[in-house]
């Protein structure tokens, strides 16, 4: 996790499997009215109350 300023806030320990959205949920909280970009390996963790931007995939040619 980062900031708008691309300083590191959090880094979970690593794990096997599709387990991202779970540590999301057990690991760290985000405030309600603040605006989460993540990428495509968080799809299932939406907090409550948070505005969740991300990025669209270029088209593969």
């Amino acid at each position: 996790m980062v900031n708008s300023l691309c300083l590191v806030l959090f880094v979970s320990a690593t794990v096997t499997g599709k387990t991202h959205d779970k540590l999301a949920d057990t690991h760290y909280s985000i405030p309600k009215g603040f605006t989460l970009w993540q990428d495509t390996g968080y799809q299932g963790y939406r907090p409550e109350g948070v505005t969740i931007q991300q990025p669209m995939k270029k088209a593969a040619w």
